[in-house]
């Protein structure tokens, strides 16, 4: 630290670094030899309203009252489930069409609690 005091310049760009979080997260260690998780800014959501990420996106196969198929996957709907579109909060799932491409959110039993119209097909 003492050859930063003599270079003013350098221990400040030091500093600026350090307060601005440029430094990468797998470079700051905590106890034990482990990473440091660092925050990052994230851009914001495709539409008002909606989430910064899903758990998983893809065109919509099927959709049923109890059910739905992405991409040859099929997820039940959680007891409380949302429908969401870009301009209209809680529709009905019947509201979603085969060729959509959706997101969801899961809750803990990897049940969907929320599907989220990205775009039309």
């Amino acid at each position: 630290m003492l050859w930063l005091k003599k270079q003013p310049l350098l221990s400040g760009v030091v500093i600026f670094m350090i307060l601005s979080g440029a430094i990468p997260g797998w470079a700051a260690k905590a106890d034990h030899n482990t990473a440091i998780d660092v925050v990052a800014a994230e851009e914001p959501p495709m539409y008002k309203g909606y989430p910064m990420h899903f758990d998983k996106m893809g065109y919509l196969d099927q959709i049923q009252s109890q059910s739905v198929t992405i991409e040859d996957a099929s997820h039940g709907f959680a007891y409380d489930a949302g429908f969401y579109m870009p301009k209209i909060a809680h529709v009905s799932y019947s509201s979603f069409k085969p060729g959509d491409y959706v997101g969801i959110l899961l809750n803990d039993e990897g049940k969907i609690k929320s599907l989220w119209l990205i775009k039309r097909r």
